[in-house]
């Protein structure tokens, strides 16, 4: 019995590439997928559409705009925007007519959290004198300003917290960026 599993195993493998319908190793290899195939044949339209409001809204409706984000599976484009302006919606729909908009309630705009993110890495040498190192910041989209610390987050959260208390942080534990040396060729 205990030589049964391998036996059927070893068969298996060698039988496998001759039954009808299995493709044979080199088959198997030209089948693989390639970098030149586009399995979201609507992405790139997608991403234009969100090019296109990012630069508009950005400038227009910089009260209201969050950002972008998409849904490349559902082929939505996600536009994120502080309630409010009720002109807001069919403006973004008008820009982008052929493309399905879905809108996201958004805490802060982007210009709020490009703000703060500006003057959160600013800081970072004051942070570092005080013991907590900032890997990272970021925005959120329309949330919070994310900012990556190395070490405990729990214990940076609340001295990160007090001393910005006008926006929203959300601080994660993030390590230093380490670069691949990759080669050439």
């Amino acid at each position: 019995m205990l030589y049964a599993v391998p036996a059927v195993l070893v068969l298996a493998a060698t039988a496998a590439p001759t039954l009808p319908g299995i493709a044979a190793p080199a088959q198997m290899v030209a089948a693989s997928p390639s970098p030149d195939t586009s399995y979201w044949p609507h992405q790139s339209d997608l991403m234009d559409a969100a090019t296109r409001v990012e630069e508009i809204a950005r400038q227009r409706w910089a009260h209201a705009f969050g950002g972008v984000g998409l849904d490349v599976p559902g082929n939505v484009l996600l536009v994120h925007g502080v309630p409010g302006d009720r002109g807001f919606a069919e403006a973004v729909r008008a820009l982008v007519p052929r493309t399905r908009v879905r809108l996201v309630d958004a805490v802060h705009t982007q210009a709020q959290l490009d703000h703060w993110k500006t003057v959160i890495a600013a800081d970072t040498r004051y942070w570092e004198r005080r013991g907590i190192i900032i890997n990272s910041v970021g925005p959120d989209i329309g949330r919070c300003v994310t900012v990556g610390v190395e070490g405990d987050a729990d214990e940076a959260r609340p001295v990160l917290v007090d001393h910005y208390p006008d926006v929203t942080l959300c601080v994660v534990q993030g390590g230093r960026a380490v670069f691949l040396d990759l080669p050439d060729g």
